[in-house]
């Protein structure tokens, strides 16, 4: 009872909560589009624009569909 007060588990607490959702929202919305820029997140609205080096016929056959495959 002595060896664990409510200090250490109030520190662990208040430095583990806050720093977390801030840190992770943070870095949501700037992981994925530095880290993965060849993986389109779903909240994307241009996954064409971020595959361009990627085979346009089996990902998107709409797009090759046009001027690639005649």
């Amino acid at each position: 009872r002595a060896r664990s007060p409510p200090a250490p588990v109030k520190q662990k607490q208040a430095c583990a909560r806050p720093p977390n959702p801030k840190s992770k929202q943070i870095r949501l919305l700037s992981n994925p589009p530095v880290l993965h820029p060849s993986i389109p997140p779903p909240s994307s609205p241009l996954p064409r624009l971020v595959l361009p080096s990627d085979p346009p016929s089996e990902l998107n056959p709409r797009s090759s569909a046009q001027p690639l495959k005649p």
